[in-house]
């Protein structure tokens, strides 16, 4: 149940190679340009943390599952319209996810990751008064890198079954493994982002320092 890197990779595997590829391509682009088009992404980032609120609303008051999909839409909407409220709450969805994974990964089990997961929610918010100007390229680059690897597992059990295969049963057997990839992923878009980010700054400013003022 706290295994989400497992559950994840088993669905993944069963993606066709379209939907493999839109997440990976969806990756990239929320790793190596994520802060030019913040104001889509963080949106859905805050529409996958509202599934993920709704789906456990849903098991907790035996609602109907599809119920979960309107709370993804109620936060999609919220983050396109308030930007501010998409950067905060996209923050505190992806620390959260970020520690809860990461303790588990390193041996944290059951109960105790989720309270991990929730000391990340809290710290997701207040990193916002801590590194305002540079919190969207650093949301994006922490769920770009999730989102290239899982789709990187779809497409290579999609195209080379034996491939995908290995690369979910060492992610399993290897706690560390999957999180250096990550950490690769995160350093290369941190690399391309505050490059490209300080160049837009140069030629004229970010489109994203207006919008964190309001």
């Amino acid at each position: 149940m706290f295994d989400f890197q497992g559950l994840i990779f088993r669905n993944a595997a069963h993606w066709s190679t379209a939907t493999s590829l839109v997440v990976f391509l969806l990756g990239l682009l929320f790793t190596l340009q994520g802060f030019r088009f913040a104001r889509v992404l963080l949106p859905l980032t805050c529409a996958a943390g509202g599934l993920v609120v709704g789906m456990l609303a849903c098991g907790l008051a035996d609602l109907p599952a599809g119920v979960s999909f309107l709370f993804a839409a109620v936060f999609g909407i919220i983050g396109l319209l308030r930007y501010r409220l998409a950067v905060i709450a996209s923050s505190a969805f992806a620390f959260a996810v970020l520690l809860q994974y990461l303790a588990y990964q390193f041996g944290i089990r059951h109960n105790e990751s989720l309270i991990v997961g929730a000391v990340g929610f809290t710290l997701g918010i207040g990193m916002f008064w801590l590194y305002r100007l540079q919190l969207p390229m650093i949301v994006t680059i922490i769920v770009g890198g999730g989102l290239s690897i899982t789709g990187f597992v779809g497409l290579s059990a999609s195209l080379v079954p034996s491939l995908g295969l290995t690369f979910i049963e060492w992610a399993n057997e290897l706690s560390l493994m999957t999180p250096l990839m990550n950490l690769m992923m995160w350093t290369l878009g941190y690399a391309v982002q505050a490059n490209a980010k300080q160049g837009a700054i140069q030629t004229g400013g970010s489109p994203d320092i207006q919008g964190l003022s309001i």
